[in-house]
């Protein structure tokens, strides 16, 4: 598929009379999440927007739609849940989801060893010991086996997607590498994935062929 004239992902920018692009939260190899505000539902909300230099790329589509659909069905206070998702003018694929106002797990590791040294467990200045992280690891131990029992294996699993939010909020991120368990124990590498392989209708949002 071509390109058309790239829609821009910057501050103000209004998405199909919804949602207002407001500040960035971060990027990577799939794209740019962006903070907006949802007009309809009065409240703000994260938006991750596939990228530009990848927008043809057929097995990074399926890839970024696997991820929203995957996350969409995966109901569990423990992962990050999907509010919206669809296509801008340009093609790329975009979905929205809560905005977990906090840091990583990796974050807050590194400040517990921060201050504990080599010798002692210490409490961080907010809190945080390895006793609570202990505890914050049990809680993904919890939301991955919801996930398996669900039939999805992350395959991405680690601190920096691990958010801890404000409220002790924990959630697990970034399941653009999931793959369905049946799929997983018979093939190799996700791009050998197409949307024939899905046994959940929720999990493409992609129609079959796309015009170029």
């Amino acid at each position: 598929m071509s390109a058309i004239a790239g829609t821009p992902v910057s501050p103000g920018t209004v998405f199909i009379d919804r949602y207002e692009v407001q500040d960035e939260i971060g990027r990577g190899g799939m794209g740019e999440v962006r903070r907006v505000y949802d007009a309809l539902l009065d409240r703000t909300v994260a938006m991750k927007v596939l990228g530009l230099p990848i927008l043809d790329n057929p097995i990074a589509r399926a890839r970024f739609a696997r991820e929203a659909g995957i996350t969409a069905g995966l109901q569990h206070p423990g992962i990050v849940p999907v509010h919206d998702r669809g296509e801008l003018p340009d093609g790329r694929l975009w979905y929205t989801m809560r905005e977990v106002l906090g840091r990583t797990l990796a974050d807050v590791i590194a400040d517990v060893h921060r201050v504990s040294g080599d010798h002692a467990w210490r409490d961080t200045p907010d809190g945080w010991n390895l006793r609570r992280l202990i505890e914050t690891l049990l809680r993904v131990c919890e939301a991955m086996a919801y996930a398996h029992r669900e039939g999805i294996v992350h395959r991405d699993l680690k601190p920096q997607n691990v958010m801890v939010g404000a409220f002790g909020e924990v959630q697990v991120m970034d399941w653009g590498l999931a793959r369905l368990m049946q799929v997983f124990d018979h093939e190799g590498t996700y791009g050998e994935l197409d949307d024939s392989s899905f046994s959940r209708s929720f999990i493409s949002i992609e129609t079959p062929e796309r015009n170029p």
